[in-house]
């Protein structure tokens, strides 16, 4: 396959992994392959079974410098290219190293690791923005003549590529109200369905869409499950925990959380579609910009600590407003009074308890 060739995430067992002389290691995942990664961090009863809001918190410089004496922040790698001075070094430096940043670099790595850590997740392509990992998650697994099915509403830029770019590449849109039956996602699937898409939590409505039974109906008609989970970050939800094949974010909201930078990014529990978006990300040249990567790096160690206050803040001006004898309905997931506060109590925490 043409995505067979690229740079593996961190987190696989050295087993696992087999260098050839090709431009990127090759990814060989052995028959008995866990469903879930190994840890990251130390071996198991260490970090890993930690909080996600402590292993944000104590999180390590990546692996990728191997000195002892290690800085407590990464530093930005803005290189484009990495030296070697015989042909020799650059041959072993392909195989386990960086040569070229729209490829792979230690800011890259490192973004990928963590995101992937906290989702729960195989591995975490990264992308400039929200849009650019939407998008081009949608074009990476869908081809002319496919057909996806889409629950509405959805953020206005996913709906004007639906929309407007779908059908310059001749692929089908079908849309469905998935907060009211998540089973019209069956009822909509034709021979040629190829995925569901779903915003776990509609923006700005807030309605919700039941991710798990969506993993269920997606098995049982083999079509990929592609959740966005911009509005509830990995803290407060993690969708491939349900079942679900592939979360993405706009990391510009919430993950990054400070209005200084642009990023995206999707995170998938099979090695095989890792291996396919990461190719695609790095043959079309929509990588991440080493700035922006260690500036989300830094909004990730406080993550947890702002989806708390977010959570709780938003939960006052909720029941104030309920209260309010001028404001007519509040639609808030964590509110009882809301028709779908029971459901996403199933899958949801922190927004809603």
């Amino acid at each position: 396959m043409w995505w067979s060739t690229v740079p593996m995430p961190s987190g696989l067992k050295s087993s696992q992994i087999h260098h050839n002389s090709a431009l990127y290691p090759v990814l060989r995942i052995q028959m008995d392959t866990p469903s879930r990664p190994e840890p990251l961090y130390g071996k198991e009863g260490d970090v890993d079974k930690l909080s996600s809001a402590t292993q944000l918190i104590s999180l390590e410089v990546g692996a990728s410098d191997a000195s002892q004496s290690k800085p407590i922040i990464t530093p930005i790698y803005h290189s484009s290219t990495y030296y070697t001075k015989k042909c020799k070094d650059f041959v072993s430096q392909v195989k386990d190293g960086y040569i070229y940043q729209r490829m792979v670099t230690p800011n890259f790595e490192e973004l990928s690791m963590i995101i992937s850590k906290i989702e729960h997740g195989v591995g975490t392509v990264d992308f400039p923005s929200g849009m650019g990992a939407i998008f081009n998650t949608l074009m990476c697994f869908l081809h002319p003549g496919d057909h996806i099915v889409v629950s509405a509403p959805v953020y206005s830029g996913t709906s004007f590529a639906l929309r407007n770019l779908m059908p310059q590449f001749n692929i089908e849109v079908s849309y469905v109200d998935a907060s009211r039956d998540v089973e019209l996602y069956r009822s909509a699937t034709k021979p040629n369905t190829k995925m569901y898409f779903a915003e776990s939590i509609c923006n700005p409505m807030m309605w919700y869409v039941d991710i798990e039974k969506l993993a269920v109906i997606g098995r049982e008609q083999n079509v990929l499950t592609v959740v966005d989970g911009t509005f509830s970050t990995p803290i407060n939800q993690t969708p491939l925990d349900y079942g679900i094949d592939m979360v993405m974010h706009s990391c510009t909201k919430y993950m990054g959380g400070h209005s200084d930078l642009l990023a995206g990014c999707t995170t998938v529990n099979n090695i095989d579609h890792y291996r396919k978006l990461k190719a695609w990300q790095t043959f079309t040249g929509v990588s991440q910009s080493a700035h922006n990567s260690v500036s989300l790096l830094r909004s990730l160690r406080t993550l947890h600590v702002r989806m708390k206050t977010h959570n709780e803040n938003a939960m006052e001006v909720a029941k104030f407003l309920e209260k309010h004898p001028k404001v007519k309905k509040v639609y808030y997931l964590g509110l009882p009074s809301h028709p779908q506060h029971e459901l996403a109590s199933r899958t949801m925490k922190g927004l809603v308890e």
